[in-house]
This record gives structure tokens, C-alpha cells and sequence, in this order.
């Protein structure tokens, strides 16, 4: 509030501007959230309409979804990873300067994947440089990555791999809740398209042996005999 004659601001003017300006900021906080709610919602739906059909390969229909999400979050990298044991396998990726590379390994101690692993939740990293014992991670040396939002991908109740965005860029604020919610509900469709990769595989598979087979086969229903 601003005047061009010179006055005297009691303590109560003070108090009364200090409740208007935190109306004001719970009001914009509250429209960012909708317009995040928003996006996001417009992104999930274009997401779970993408068909394992639509691509050559279950990869492919993967680099679509990581595109999306970096997209959404403004990051530069998005990794689908597969981790088995202390092993971490770079499956999709998705990257604004292609310098990731499918089928690339890494011990899961070298990523900052390994905090998803041991706490089995999504991890967020806003500023890594803040972060004293990360400061001498091999990522952070060898890439210089100062932000990164990673959440566990689940197959058969068991942990398959993790979902991760990350940038070089320092995120200016702490990643919002929706966008944890949208890497989480990305996460868990990702994990219903591999479980459903693996059926269709399967059943190719049976399909090619009937194709092949010279004689006759039948199918019983195990259950019911028919």
C-alpha cells in the first residue's frame, strides 16, 4: 500500500495488512494447485490412452510416457528402470539432449535410485547441493544433477524397478504434491502396462506354438473339464 502524503501506520493497519497478504497468498497457492490438478489430470488421460498396439515395442509406448512426464514437471530426464539385486538397468528413457542410453547398467549403490530402494517410497531431491551427504554421489559428480522425483514401480507385489525425473537445473521450489502424485499414479500405470506386456507376450507365444503345431491341440478349462 503506497500514498503520497506521509502517514502514520498503526499496529493494527500493520496486523490487518498482514492477515490480506496471507489471504492473498493461500488464494494463489490454491489456484497453482488447480491449474497443477488440472495439467496433470490432462496428461494422466492422454497417458492411459495409449495402447501397447499403438507401438512396435512396449519400450516405445514407455519413451511416450517418460516424454510426458518430462513435459509436466520441466525436467530433462525421465528413466523407467528394471533393478535386480544390486543391479539397476536402464530400460525406457527419455532425455531433452539424448545423452541417455537404453540397456546402460549401474550398481543401484551409484544412482540416487538407492534411497527409493531402501525406503520403498517416492523420493524428492529439490537441491541436491544443499544435501551434505550427496554432495560427493557419484550422479552428482559424474552428471551434476541438482533436482530428481523417484517412485518405486511394483510387479507382483514385489519392487520391479523405479520411475525416476531428474534435471541439472535446481528446482526453485520443493516438488508440489501434485506433481509427487503424478509421478506416483505414472509409476503405478507403468507397472500395469509391463504386467500387461507380459500377458499379451504369453500369449503370442501360446499362439505361435498352435500355429506351429502339426497336429492337433485342444484347451480344457481346468476348473470346470469343458
Amino acid at each position: 500500500m503506497i500514498d503520497h502524503k506521509e502517514r502514520k501506520i498503526s499496529k493494527k493497519q500493520i496486523e490487518q495488512l498482514t492477515i490480506i497478504t496471507e489471504q492473498i497468498s493461500l488464494y494463489l497457492k490454491q489456484r497453482k494447485s488447480r491449474i497443477d490438478q488440472n495439467k496433470i489430470s490432462k496428461m494422466l488421460a492422454h497417458i492411459n490412452e495409449l495402447k501397447i498396439t499403438d507401438f512396435d515395442t512396449v519400450n516405445e509406448l514407455l519413451d511416450e510416457m517418460l516424454g510426458v512426464g518430462i513435459e509436466l514437471l520441466g525436467l530433462e530426464y525421465g528413466i523407467q528402470s528394471r533393478i535386480d539385486d544390486n543391479t539397476y538397468v536402464v530400460e525406457a528413457c527419455a532425455s531433452s539432449d539424448g545423452v541417455l542410453v537404453k540397456g546402460s547398467v549401474f550398481e543401484v549403490k551409484n544412482t540416487y535410485c538407492s534411497a527409493v530402494v531402501s525406503s520403498l517410497k517416492t523420493v524428492t531431491y529439490a537441491e541436491v547441493n544443499k544435501i551434505k551427504e550427496l554432495k560427493g554421489h557419484p550422479v552428482y559428480v559424474n552428471m551434476k544433477l541438482e533436482s530428481y522425483i523417484s517412485s518405486p514401480i511394483w510387479a507382483n507385489d514385489k519392487l520391479y524397478g523405479t520411475l525416476n525425473f531428474s534435471s541439472k537445473n535446481i528446482k526453485k521450489t520443493e516438488f508440489t504434491d501434485e506433481e509427487i502424485q503424478f509421478v506416483e499414479i505414472l509409476a503405478s500405470l507403468i507397472s500395469k502396462k509391463l504386467e500387461l506386456s507380459k500377458k499379451e507376450m504369453f500369449a503370442n507365444y501360446i499362439q505361435d506354438i498352435i500355429n506351429e503345431s502339426p497336429e492337433f491341440i485342444g484347451m480344457a478349462d481346468s476348473k470346470t473339464g469343458e
